[in-house]
This record gives structure tokens, sequence and C-alpha cells, in this order.
């Protein structure tokens, strides 16, 4: 809305990184003044704009639990970068849920059966956190870059993720999280990516260069 816009710009900082509540009523976002980024929360048609962090610790990339209640965010509180959980309505004090961070986390992300948290990192791994037991599962580690590319099924059983081969091509995998069992579906004749579950849960997309005719190349023109 125009009023959401105009709060936004109003802020004496960058705010990056929003989220839609899952009811669609609610924004969150982080902001950062001086090298600091705190999260925020507000109504989607731009009231209500409120602090949920507050602090010195830099914190970003806040997610929505799917079920409305909790925010999963990123923060260097502990002096490394874990993962922390805050109740939405901001009530209750922040629970941290990663630990013995060793390189820096991305793409935070909730599985649909609000149980899980999936990221990569920068040792160019796939990583899965049990909520309530905090158990933290390697999906994948990858030779070349950082696995970015990922989605959850609707169900929550099952993660598609794309990992770029030393051919630098990239192919897609399906991990089975109750075997925790990972399975090539593309060739590594040419690359497929971007992998998205339909609604329920019978088909994987997924976007794959397939077009085989000779072209000038945009940086050798061989």
């Amino acid at each position: 809305s125009e009023s959401a816009l105009i709060q936004l710009t109003d802020m004496n900082g960058f705010s990056a990184v929003p989220a839609v509540s899952p009811d669609g009523k609610q924004i969150t976002f982080h902001n950062c003044n001086n090298g600091q980024c705190d999260i925020y929360v507000m109504n989607s048609d731009g009231t209500n704009l409120k602090n949920l962090t507050g602090g010195t610790d830099d914190k970003r990339w806040p997610r929505w639990k799917p079920d409305g209640k909790w925010i999963a965010y990123l923060s260097d509180k502990s002096g490394e970068d874990e993962i922390y959980m805050q109740a939405a309505d901001g009530l209750t004090p922040a629970k941290q849920l990663t630990k013995n961070a060793d390189t820096y986390k991305y793409s935070i992300t909730w599985s649909p059966d609000n149980n899980k948290i999936a990221w990569c990192d920068q040792k160019k791994r796939l990583n899965i956190i049990e909520v309530n037991t905090q158990a933290v599962t390697v999906v994948a580690t990858s030779k070349t870059s950082e696995i970015n590319d990922f989605a959850w099924s609707s169900n929550g059983k099952w993660i598609a993720y794309s990992d770029r081969m030393p051919a630098h091509m990239d192919q897609i995998f399906l991990y089975e999280i109750a075997t925790q069992k990972a399975t090539v579906i593309t060739t590594q004749s040419y690359s497929s990516y971007s992998p998205a579950f339909s609604s329920d849960g019978k088909y994987l997309l997924f976007v794959s260069d397939r077009d085989f005719n000779p072209i000038y190349s945009s940086t050798e023109w061989n």
C-alpha cells in the first residue's frame, strides 16, 4: 500500500528483505542504522511499526514461521552468525536455535510443517535444523559453490536443490528428510536449476537449459 511504502522510506537507514506474514496482515524486515540492523514488524497497511528485537547485536533476514506466530532471523549476538526465533508479538525473549557457528549463514527457510529450518552457508553446505530438538543435519556439501537454490515440498518431507558440478553444469537433487538420502534427478549434459514443488506435492518444476543450437559465445565469440 502507499502508506506502507511511505513508512519504509521515512526510516533512517537501509531496509531490506521484507517478508509478508502467512495471513497477509503483517510485514517483517530488517532495517540498518550505523552498521547495526534490527528486525521490525508492521501491519500491511503501514501502521503499528515496531522494533521487534532491539539490543546492540546485528540482526537480519527475518522469515515468518508458517503458523504466523514466530519469526526466525540471523543474529551475531553470540559473536557468531546464528539463527534465532522470536515471537511475532515480541512479548517473549528470543530463542537461540543454532550454536557453534563456523561461517556465515544465508537464505533461512521454514519447512511448511513448522518443524524445521533450512539454510545455506559460506562453506558451501545446505543444512537443516529440527526446531524442537535443535538437531542439525548437513543435507549436502558442494565442491564448487554455495547451495542457495533450494525448495521445501508442501508436506515438509523433501528438499529439492541444485548444485553446480565441476563441469559447470547445475544438477537437481531430491533429498528425503526421513532417510537422509539425496538422489540426483537431472543429467550433467545441461544445466537444471530453480526447483519448485507444485502445491499438491505431486510435481517438481525446474528450469533447464536444453537448447543445443550452435550460437556465438557472448564472451569468446567462438
